[in-house]
């Protein structure tokens, strides 16, 4: 087995049956330079930059360990598209803060 093919489309180890999205987020602050120099998947592209934030796009197939990487940067991160991205980023928020 070809290992770097067979993960190429994923961030960390778990492959899902989902087919291969453009992701676009974007990171808000000082984050955003370390978002821009520091690349969360090698597919990753930056869009544009402003003052304030920028936004980059991703061609992932989306699973645990992205969403989890992209909660970890808290409010400085927002997922742009797809929507059903966006609205699996939304329940989970929605779940931490019902346990808080």
């Amino acid at each position: 087995m070809d290992v770097q093919n067979h993960f190429k489309d994923v961030i960390g180890v778990t492959i899902p049956v989902d087919d291969v999205c453009q992701v676009k987020f974007k990171v808000y602050g000082n984050r955003r330079h370390y978002v821009a120099t520091k690349k969360i998947h090698k597919s990753q592209v930056t869009l544009s930059m402003s003052d304030d934030h920028a936004l980059f796009s991703i061609h992932v197939k989306p699973n645990n360990e992205m969403y989890s990487l992209f909660l970890g940067f808290g409010g400085d991160l927002e997922v742009m598209e797809p929507e059903n991205v966006r609205e699996v980023m939304k329940e989970l928020i929605k779940k931490m803060v019902a346990r808080y």
